[in-house]
């Protein structure tokens, strides 16, 4: 008889505001911040195996993309108690790939 191990994951995604300051050379001209509001990535694409046996480890992917074609990074908690934090930034778009096993 084999064990299953029911796998959740569960994928929190960085969100950051953007502030781009604009000024003038001229010392008489008053500074002028703009703060725009930045869009979150994409909700992630998942690929992998929903059940899983104990012991063995499993291939999952994650993708997402950003509206801005921010960089992202993904938290990954694994469902058993165990986490990866958070991951390397990477280009939007970019396929991640990570193994675990419970």
């Amino acid at each position: 008889m084999k064990t299953i191990c029911k796998k959740s994951i569960v994928i929190s995604i960085i969100l950051l505001l953007i502030g781009v300051s604009v000024s003038s050379a001229y010392s008489n001209v008053v500074t002028k911040s703009l703060i725009t509001e930045n869009q979150p990535p994409n909700p992630p694409m998942i690929m992998g195996q929903i059940e899983i046996q104990v012991g063995v480890n499993y291939q999952f992917s994650f993708t997402s993309t950003d509206p801005e074609g921010d960089n992202i990074s993904f938290y990954i908690e694994w469902g058993d108690g165990t986490s990866d934090g958070w991951t390397d930034y990477s280009p939007s778009g970019t396929d991640r790939t990570f193994v675990h096993k419970c």
